[in-house]
């Protein structure tokens, strides 16, 4: 997959950024042979002026822990996850971070940071109408 990701241009150059790979994918393999765990990405830049191809790489040169002051409002803005009736370990480890469950929308609504930390992200709902949602009840 190619993508343009940066064009620069002035007088004196024209490059484009084509080709972004990410470690163990095609056109990565020499360059993690050589920086192992420490490549990031490879980027492939095109000079149109020079007619060349430039190689390029983004490497990590330090990790240390960290610990933020506050957690970021994104972070603590809420979202639904569906989890089945049979999950009750899940449910469980939901309610100990926060979590609740939502009556009008029959989902449980828990912090983004809870859900990332549970890794349970990819059970987000990505829409959820704003309706209330009434039992069908007859009169």
């Amino acid at each position: 997959m190619w993508l343009v990701q940066r064009i620069s241009f002035n007088m004196f150059n024209f490059t484009v950024c084509r080709r972004k790979f990410h470690p163990g994918e095609k056109g990565t393999k020499r360059l993690m042979r050589i920086w192992g765990d420490d490549l990031i990405c490879v980027r492939y830049k095109y000079d149109y002026k020079r007619l060349k191809r430039y190689t390029t790489i983004e490497l990590k040169v330090d990790e240390a822990p960290w610990k933020p002051k506050k957690i970021d409002n994104f972070l603590q803005k809420l979202v639904y996850i569906k989890l089945m009736k049979y999950e009750t370990n899940l449910h469980k480890k939901v309610k100990q971070h926060t979590g609740r469950w939502n009556k009008e929308q029959l989902l449980w609504e828990i912090p983004l940071w809870a859900a990332l930390k549970l890794k349970i992200d990819h059970r987000i709902i990505s829409e959820v109408t704003k309706k209330k949602v009434y039992n069908n009840t007859r009169q």
